[in-house]
């Protein structure tokens, strides 16, 4: 094997190979990163049926979670149907 100094050729970086490879790195990096805690993902979970990634203890935390700021209503609000003007 021969030193690369002997041989008389340069290694420079060509523009366009570096903008793909940044390019293509940072679509790796989207697709590996949890959407919750926005962290290298760990044990991924696709959300049916749009696709959400998100690592396994993230979810578990927020479905069991219960959120801090949402009060119960004391009274009940009435809905009414999409069908019947009707209150239900």
């Amino acid at each position: 094997m021969v030193p690369l100094s002997r041989t008389g050729t340069s290694l420079s970086p060509n523009p366009r190979t570096v903008s793909k490879t940044q390019h293509i790195f940072s679509q790796s990096q989207q697709s590996l990163t949890c959407q919750i805690h926005l962290g290298l993902l760990h044990e991924p979970y696709a959300l049916a049926p749009y696709g959400h990634l998100a690592s396994y203890n993230c979810l578990v935390s927020c479905f069991t979670t219960v959120p801090l700021d949402i009060t119960p209503n004391p009274l009940p609000v009435p809905r009414r149907s999409k069908h019947v003007r009707i209150v239900v």
